[in-house]
């Protein structure tokens, strides 16, 4: 049964089974093939994220493997959660394989993102 939950960014994981990447193992793998594959995209998301905030309408569907842990994988959505991840803490971008300019831009989009959480 689905249910709506609040659930912290730190909390979200990417999905392994992507069906728009190949499969991966571990988050940075995973993120690095969605970045090769949907940089622009994630950057444009991250922008209008940063601006306006989530969509109320744009749902994610998100798994809970193990109810005795608070991790949730992004079935829908992850392009958003990639996004979310790299705005709360851009740390996750270092050791990435990216163009220099879409690393300046999701850092700079990343700092504006934490002026307006605090």
């Amino acid at each position: 049964m689905a249910n709506q939950v609040n659930i912290k960014i730190a909390e979200l994981r990417l999905d392994p089974e992507n069906p728009r990447i190949a499969t991966e193992e571990g988050q940075i793998n995973i993120r690095q093939a969605l970045l090769d594959d949907q940089g622009s995209k994630i950057t444009e998301l991250a922008a209008d994220i940063a601006k306006f905030g989530l969509n109320p309408m744009d749902r994610m569907m998100v798994l809970q493997p193990d109810p005795k842990k608070s991790e949730y994988i992004a079935l829908e959505g992850n392009r958003r959660t990639a996004a979310l991840q790299i705005l709360a803490n851009p740390l996750l971008l270092e050791g990435l394989q990216i163009p220099d300019s879409l690393r300046s831009k999701l850092n700079d989009l990343a700092e504006n993102f934490g002026r307006l959480c605090t």
